[in-house]
C-alpha cells in the first residue's frame, strides 16, 4: 500500500511540474507561480535549484521583481 502511495505522490509532483512548465510557456505567470510553489512545498529533498530559477523567471516576467531577487537568493542557499 506505501508503495502505491509513493507511485502516486510521484505523479502528482511530477504533473506540479510540468504543469507549473506549461502556465509559465503560455505566459499564464501568475498560474505558473502557484504551480511551483506547490511543487517546491511536496518536493522538500530533491535538488530545487533549477524550479527555483524557473519560479523567479515567471516573478520577473509578472513584474515582481522583489520575489524574483528573494527567490535567486533562496536557490543559491538551496
Amino acid at each position: 500500500m506505501l508503495f502505491v502511495a509513493q507511485i502516486t505522490f510521484a505523479k502528482d509532483k511530477d504533473l506540479l511540474l510540468k504543469e507549473a512548465r506549461q502556465f509559465a510557456l503560455d505566459k499564464d505567470y501568475n498560474a505558473a507561480i502557484k504551480s511551483y510553489k506547490a511543487y517546491v512545498n511536496i518536493a522538500k529533498k530533491d535538488d530545487l535549484k533549477e524550479v527555483y530559477f524557473e519560479l523567479a523567471n515567471c516573478y520577473f516576467k509578472s513584474d515582481d521583481t522583489k520575489m524574483a531577487v528573494k527567490t535567486l537568493k533562496t536557490s543559491i542557499k538551496k
